[in-house]
């Protein structure tokens, strides 16, 4: 029996289904979720979503966020989700090509905008290994 997967955005609900897997971008690392899984929250990374069922598998990019796993059901809620077929790669190499620059700029240094830019970094190399992937 699949599992249901939501994918909630603030702009709404970017994805619902079933699913057989669901692995996810955790802040420690990736981690697989299948059905009458424990429950638990953890904190998500920018990074790779990987949706498994029996037709084959789809990926895409989810921001930093939470997932809520349960036995039946997971929702992921994140600022952003976007499919592989909707990632510009050009414009994500860009924006990395630019913040990489932007932060060995300022360096070390206590700079307000380091976060922001990390941010960005981390998001845009995310769109471009999700563009890439097989």
């Amino acid at each position: 029996m699949p599992i249901e997967l939501v994918v909630v955005t603030p702009e709404g609900e970017a994805f619902s289904g079933p699913a057989e897997e669901v692995v996810l971008p955790g802040v420690e690392g990736e981690f697989g979720v299948l059905e009458a899984h424990e429950r638990f929250l953890s904190a998500l990374a920018h990074g790779c979503m990987e949706i498994r069922t029996l037709e084959g598998s789809q990926v895409s990019v989810v921001s930093d966020g939470f997932a809520e796993v349960g036995p039946e059901r997971v929702v992921v809620m994140v600022d952003r989700h976007v499919p592989k077929h909707e990632i510009d790669v050009a414009a994500a190499r860009s924006a990395a090509e630019s913040a990489a620059a932007e932060l060995e700029r300022i360096g070390s240094a206590d700079d307000p905008k380091k976060a922001e830019l990390e941010k960005a970094l981390a998001r845009a190399n995310a769109e471009v290994e999700v563009a890439e992937k097989a």
